[in-house]
């Protein structure tokens, strides 16, 4: 309906405006701004009063509904000209909601500093109308946006603080809009610092509240309490019931917002997540760019949100191999955030970590190390001792000294990890599933074949729950069992736990994986001891072309690969082949300053014996005889 026609009904303006009101509630920005900018154009336009009461209203109300298609700049414009304009008035309290509405906008944009200064003002200001009524309504938002912003800068507990000042601003007031979002953000601070039962409460809560506020399951301010509820399931293992609240999301975002927004990107790089849980990279890395990009759009390059992106696209590319690849992006993000929230932020520490996982992989072990400890720290210092990140920081650590052969050392950080996770989690976890497989590893290293297969067992319990039958963390799982089952005698039943491991991988990354050369590796030691050493030698070569092509051909894996073949030589009593593995092997190990100086030296004696051996051979038996 035209402008005309509301302004020579009865109701005249008053009309007009509760329509855009009602838009606005009903989540149809793009609406209710189209006909605010009528209204506004139509009033500075004609000849009527326009009070410059009404204008700031007006100019709010616009300002509010950008806000809400998250195009900051121009909700930022609308709420500068009136802060620009009120702070003419004497009466302070004017300017106050103006002020936090401009802080909200730069809390988004990662402007943190000046989000902080406005709303210290904003808090000192606000005690002087402490008897006023409208005091609540505008504490209410001080403390909201002050929990936020507390919350990207990873003070967790000045957020959880803020947030609960916050909710009871809005109970005095019987705000339900208010309460919705806020139980929502307390969930997400909840979920930050691994409470999570008490965040599955905040979030069931404040969905249950919009339902019957809204009247109606499909609103767009439900599309933040979907896109959190997914992220708390992923949090939890159940990646199944997560996509439920994901593919809703998503579907509500396409619905209400057909250009780039926020909770749009939040929910693609929720899919992406859920598609690299199940191994499925190509997807994930599909989905993980599209909310990347968006991000960008809106954000600019150097932001927060946009580094999170980053970090799980570099995860994906190193888990690939494509290590060069991983390595940029991985630095170029801590950099970025490291100007935006300092060195002592979580973000920081996680960083960190995906770094020491990528120097792990390439078997940089001094690196990596240094890395994690780094990142332990960070997490110490602003989780405490009881966080999902510190079951992931001793979990590394301890995989830094299982490599190092220093197990009493991983043994007491795996059990750390495991502590950490089964009293956030309990048994059905991931991360409990992950650290019964590190403890099987370390046992069976110490010589406890029994309670190494124990606890094999009960990860793939918990692992085939978890994801099903073709995952890469059963493959892994299988793989171990292989070795264990090897190393008892058990050689068929090793050879079939190896061969389920190679079939899984095969069906996830084909056949040029990194993860796929273990897999013939594992092969050609279980054909090895079965002494059929023609099938042996044909896993092992398999293994060592691809370690050379992933890893080159210095890398410690391949290395080991190098060995494992020299020993197969000199079974067979090839033993010029067998040095010439042997050396390759040596040469590499020390190129890589071998952290395990006693394996080194134990193959500088074997090439010392081979040598001592083909000298012999070739005094006293014919040449053609090798």
């Amino acid at each position: 309906m035209e402008i005309e026609q509301h302004l020579d009904s009865q109701e005249g303006p008053k009309h007009y405006q509760e329509k855009a009101n009602q838009l606005f509630s009903k989540g149809e920005y793009q609406e209710a701004l189209d006909l605010l900018h009528k209204y506004f154009s139509y009033k500075t336009t004609s000849d009527e009063e326009f009070s410059q009461k009404e204008k700031h209203e007006i100019l709010m109300e616009m300002g509010r509904n950008h806000q809400k298609l998250c195009e900051f700049g121009k909700a930022k414009e609308y709420f500068q000209q009136v802060l620009e304009e009120k702070q003419k008035s004497e009466n302070a309290l004017d300017t106050l909601a103006v002020l936090n509405s401009i802080a909200e906008i730069e809390i988004c944009l990662a402007q943190y500093p000046a989000a902080q200064a406005k709303l210290e003002k904003c808090k000192q200001l606000a005690e002087i109308y402490k008897d006023y009524p409208e005091y609540n309504e505008i504490m209410s938002g001080i403390s909201e946006s002050l929990a936020l912003l507390a919350k990207e800068k990873g003070e967790f507990s000045n957020a959880l603080a803020f947030i609960e000042e916050a909710i009871e601003f809005s109970q005095e007031k019987e705000d339900k809009n208010g309460l919705i979002r806020q139980y929502c953000r307390r969930g997400e601070i909840y979920m930050d610092t691994s409470k999570i039962k008490k965040a599955n409460e905040d979030l069931a809560k404040s969905l249950e509240m919009s339902v019957a506020e809204k009247g109606t399951t499909s609103h767009p301010d439900m599309i933040e309490i979907l896109n959190t509820f997914a992220l708390l399931n992923s949090i939890n293992g159940k990646f199944k019931e997560g996509k439920i609240f994901i593919d809703r999301a998503i579907a509500l975002s396409e619905q209400f917002f057909p250009k780039d927004h926020l909770q749009k990107a939040r929910a693609y790089l929720s899919l992406g997540l859920y598609y690299k849980k199940f191994n499925q990279y190509d997807e994930a890395i599909k989905e993980i760019e599209k909310a990347r990009n968006i991000y960008r759009n809106i954000l600019g390059n150097e932001h927060p949100q946009v580094t999170v992106s980053t970090n799980y696209l570099c995860t994906i590319f190193y888990e690939q191999g494509e290590y060069p690849k991983a390595k940029e992006g991985l630095l170029e993000a801590l950099e970025i955030n490291k100007r935006i929230l300092g060195e002592k932020h979580p973000s920081i520490g996680d960083s960190y970590r995906r770094i020491g996982c990528l120097h792990k992989e390439e078997g940089k072990y001094n690196e990596a190390f240094d890395y994690f400890q780094k990142s332990l720290k960070i997490f110490l210092d602003v989780f405490g001792s009881l966080h999902e990140t510190l079951a992931s920081a001793y979990s590394d650590i301890g995989t830094i000294y299982y490599r190092l052969d220093d197990q009493h050392q991983a043994l007491k950080n795996y059990k750390k990890a495991l502590e950490v996770s089964y009293r956030l989690f309990g048994e059905d976890h991931p991360n409990v599933a992950r650290e019964y497989h590190n403890l099987g590893m370390v046992y069976g290293d110490l010589g406890n074949k029994n309670l190494e297969v124990k606890y094999y067992k009960k990860a793939l319990k918990i692992e085939k729950e978890i994801f099903g039958k073709n995952h890469t963390n059963i493959a892994d799982t299988y793989q171990n069992l292989g070795v264990v089952y090897g190393e008892m005698g058990l050689l068929d039943k090793a050879l079939k736990k190896q061969e389920q491991s190679l079939h899984i991988r095969l069906y996830v990354f084909g056949n040029k994986h990194h993860s796929v050369s273990s897999s013939y590796y594992g092969l050609g030691y279980i054909y090895a001891e079965k002494k059929d050493y023609y099938k042996a030698m044909q896993f092992f070569e398999k293994s060592i072309r691809l370690r050379e092509e992933f890893y080159g051909r210095c890398h410690m894996k391949t290395a080991n690969c190098c060995q494992s073949i020299g020993f197969l030589y000199d079974q067979v009593k090839a033993l010029k082949d067998s040095r010439k593995c042997f050396l390759k092997s040596y040469q590499a190990k020390k190129r890589q300053s071998c952290q395990n100086k006693a394996s080194l030296q134990n193959l500088g004696r074997t090439i010392e014996y081979l040598d001592r051996d083909i000298a012999l051979a070739e005094k006293n038996w014919p040449e053609d005889i090798f």
